[in-house]
């Protein structure tokens, strides 16, 4: 669990949390458990979860800005989809969360359909 966490001005690059470990798909097959209360997280650029592999969401109040203002960087909050792990166990809940995307090419949410 990440409690009153503040993260400001981070490059996540690939990914600030990822469900699994790399390099895909050879990953274990755990069902992974992840809460995030009350954190406030501005990050410049990448992906601040990715949960391609499965496991379970829980995001309770907190702000949650992706600061990159630039009209070509296409970057997504959260990743979920299927990238294996028997299409993997899925749990996702936010409540009384702040998004809050700076350009039109962010997404809160990347769901992957199918296999990439």
């Amino acid at each position: 669990m990440f409690d009153g966490v503040y993260v400001d001005g981070a490059n996540w690059g690939d990914a600030g949390v990822r469900s699994g470990f790399a390099p895909y798909p050879a990953q274990q097959a755990q069902f992974l458990n992840y809460a995030f209360r009350d954190c406030e997280f501005e990050w410049s650029t990448g992906t601040m979860l990715d949960f391609r592999m499965g496991g379970s969401i829980y995001l309770h109040g907190g702000s949650w800005i992706l600061c990159d203002t630039t009209e070509t960087t296409i970057s997504a909050m959260i990743k979920l989809g299927r990238n294996s792990i028997a299409e993997g166990s899925w749990r996702f809940l936010a409540q009384r969360v702040r998004f809050e995307l700076r350009s039109k090419y962010h997404r809160i949410i990347d769901l992957r359909v199918g296999r990439r």
